[in-house]
């Protein structure tokens, strides 16, 4: 345990196993438990979750001996278990951790507990949910006499979650309050790292005195610890982060000074993460400062590094890829500085874009990056009247394309991203809650579409007289997250109204033969229609669905219509692989940055219990690809209470099944009303069975919607967005009916 507090882990395992074997002789079975909680937790202080979990798990089979020793066990098998969901805020073990430590007056147990719970809802980013469990504890720790460590896990906690928040100087003082406290404790090793953290929140705060005093107390007490190789490494981070936070505040010459800092601390370094951060920063710096051609093959040597490393692609990949975003934002940028034609330019960024779906990315001769190009102009060609728009945000500076047949254009806008997001964040709350006024939708949607759209040329409404299309592609820039495009507006009204809209994983994804928008016979498989109206889990059932499942189905002469019980993973996994489309109306859950469309639990009669996970995810995709579907709709629907910590798009699902070749996805970014769903999805489908495209048939329905007065505000119809190629013919597989 001393080893633990003092952050030497790996003694304190061995200490614990050393324990553990001396219980085992003396037939002390508590003491035995005992030994494995606390090897545990130092393999869990260590990284180690999969040693952590394997030590722990076990416990839970025997009879503990002590109520305490059973508290234990509950919340650190929890805490090292990876499984999907386990690290949710609402986690059975984690409250009856809480439940149990409160009956049995264990106050440093609950306290224990407690956080844990609260780091959950962190890590769900719920930061709602982490402040309702938080204050109690805090409230607890200050009633009692307590050691000071429970109350910095509590308050880094807190301070984590402030950081994804406007509030600035909440920030600070709470990272105030993180330092002071690990002052008075013996854990003296993690004061270093938590004054960073300081001097950052100092620098957002615009208190440099007190970022530059931080920093300087940081590098001493680092340097005091041996000065090894681990503590450059460290430093090196650190002045990257803050040179990255000065540039923001547009201080580069301080910039300059930390990055040049950082780079003699990597000197001798094998650290690929330090290198791509600095290629960002130096790039960022060298770019505004109008050295693009300095910028440029250091830009290009990161990528093409972490290309080599992506090694073969896959769904492995991809989170590095995500990582990777920035150096091909920042290329971007510096290849339209020098010039580079429109072409060279997006086909950079459709590299980056086909990556994060789990593409391999293809050598180029030459070192280079932009050998996509004849593919891309393939695909332009075969625009016709129709448009693509998108977007790369930097940190100084807004890119904004426009693609057709006759090419691509960019756009160079003088905004800062931290200005796109805080024009982006009050749409995505505005149109989210139906009690939001309409001025306030109007302005807020009016102020992101000037940004984003009007620099292209403001679109008026299509014409097809003169030859355009209503059709209008976007590629979203991942930074912008869940914004409901539907809802962004121009001064001719809200995108998703005026135009057959869709969102476009890249330009350059491969399609299912069905994209190509010529009529298909018959598919071999029925439509999969779920009706997920019993979610595990969910106390309140959702007899909504049963009504959009059953209505839905009316479009097809035999679809596989799964209903209540019936919707278990093992009964809808059985019909992906052949479905010709797919439709899910149940509930959703954000758990552990995964979106989870919950189903029944799958009861077996001999053990009356859940056998399966009851929820349908990416990874149950990627096992039971649905390759022959047309068509995939993810209708979320709402419990009828508020559901504040689920405001987030289906992303992950989405890009899933487009690097599986679904070729339309229709989802939901938040949770839909019940009563507004079922009208619109009779638009939907009736629109499908009348030979419209997806886009078209989603902008008919939302049309159609807002006639009823009801429904007029965005909360009811932008929710719903089409992702993919948006040129399927559905006919064959939904026939004209009503609901």
């Amino acid at each position: 345990m001393d080893a633990d507090i003092l952050g030497d882990y790996l003694t304190g395992e061995q200490a614990a196993l050393t324990a553990d074997r001396l219980f085992h002789v003396l037939g002390n079975p508590a003491g035995e438990d005992r030994a494995v909680v606390e090897r545990s937790y130092a393999l869990m202080r260590a990284s180690n979750d999969a040693g952590c979990y394997q030590a722990v798990h076990p416990l839970l089979g025997r009879d503990a001996q002590f109520t305490w020793i059973w508290i234990d066990t509950l919340t650190q098998d929890t805490l090292c278990d990876s499984t999907p969901g386990t690290g949710s805020e609402n986690n059975a073990a984690f409250l009856r951790a809480v439940s149990l430590a409160q009956q049995r007056h264990y106050a440093l147990l609950e306290l224990r507990a407690r956080n844990l719970l609260g780091a959950a809802a962190v890590d769900a980013g719920d930061s709602e949910a982490a402040w309702k469990v938080y204050l109690p504890t805090i409230r607890k720790f200050y009633s009692g006499d307590y050691p000071a460590i429970r109350l910095y896990a509590t308050l880094s906690g807190l301070e984590e979650v402030e950081q994804t928040t406007p509030r600035i100087r909440q920030t600070l003082l709470l990272q105030r309050e993180v330092v002071g406290v690990l002052e008075l404790t013996r854990s003296r090793e993690l004061i270093p790292t938590e004054r960073l953290k300081l001097a950052a929140a100092a620098i957002r705060a615009g208190a440099l005195p007190e970022a530059q005093e931080q920093m300087r107390l940081a590098q001493s007490e680092l340097a005091a610890n041996d000065g090894g190789k681990s503590v450059q490494g460290f430093l090196a981070e650190n002045e990257i982060a803050m040179a990255k936070l000065y540039f923001e505040r547009r201080d580069e010459a301080a910039s300059e000074k930390m990055l040049d800092s950082a780079q003699q601390h990597m000197v001798g370094e094998q650290d690929t993460n330090h290198e791509r951060s600095y290629a960002e920063a130096r790039g960022q710096l060298k770019l505004a400062q109008g050295h693009a051609d300095v910028a440029e093959p250091m830009l290009r040597a990161a990528i093409l590094e972490e290309e080599r490393e992506a090694g073969k692609g896959g769904s492995e990949s991809i989170v590095q890829a995500q990582q990777d975003r920035t150096l091909y934002a920042m290329l971007a940028g510096v290849w339209l500085a020098q010039g580079r034609p429109g072409e060279e330019i997006l086909a950079l960024w459709e590299r980056y874009r086909l990556r994060i779906l789990g593409d391999l990315a293809p050598v180029c001769p030459d070192r280079g990056l932009a050998c996509l190009k004849p593919k891309l102009i393939g695909e332009l060609a075969a625009l016709g009247q129709d448009r693509v728009v998108g977007q790369v945000v930097l940190t100084d500076r807004l890119l904004l394309y426009r693609a057709s047949a006759l090419g691509v254009v960019w756009t160079q806008v003088a905004v800062r991203s931290a200005d796109v997001l805080a024009a982006a964040e009050p749409l995505e709350r505005a149109v989210s809650s139906p009690a939001t006024a309409m001025d306030s939708v109007d302005l807020a949607a009016r102020r992101v579409g000037s940004l984003l759209i009007d620099p292209l040329n403001k679109f008026d409404r299509p014409d097809a007289a003169a030859g355009t299309s209503s059709h209008l592609s976007i590629e979203p820039d991942p930074l912008l997250g869940n914004l409901p495009w539907p809802s962004v507006a121009t001064d001719a009204g809200f995108l998703g109204l005026q135009f057959d809209l869709q969102e476009m994983p890249s330009l350059l994804l491969d399609r299912a033969p069905a994209a190509s928008g010529v009529p298909f016979a018959k598919p071999p498989g029925r439509p999969l229609i779920v009706g997920a109206s019993m979610a595990s889990g969910e106390s309140q059932l959702l007899p909504e669905v049963l009504v959009e499942a059953r209505a839905v189905a009316r479009f097809d002469t035999d679809p596989n219509l799964l209903l209540a019980e019936q919707a278990t993973e093992p009964q809808v996994a059985a019909h992906l692989a052949t479905a010709s489309a797919i439709h899910f109306a149940g509930h959703a859950a954000q758990q552990d940055g995964a979106t989870h469309l919950l189903l029944a639990a799958n009861i077996t009669p001999a053990s009356g219990a859940g056998q399966d996970k009851p929820w349908l995810d990416s990874e149950i995709l990627r096992r039971h690809p649905p390759r022959a579907a047309r068509l995939v709709v993810f209708s979320a629907c709402s419990t009828g209470k508020k559901e504040a910590g689920w405001n987030h798009g289906m992303d992950d699902i989405v890009a899933t099944l487009a690097a599986l070749g679904v070729p339309d996805v229709v989802a939901t970014r938040w949770q839909i009303d019940s009563g507004s769903a079922v009208p619109l999805m009779d638009a939907f489908y009736g629109g499908l069975a009348q030979g419209l495209s997806v886009p078209q048939a989603l902008t008919s329905a939302r049309q159609t919607l807002i006639r009823d007065p009801r429904y007029r505000h965005p909360y009811y119809w932008a929710a719903w967005y089409s992702s993919g190629s948006g040129r399927s013919d559905l006919r064959a597989v939904f026939h004209a009916g009503s609901f």
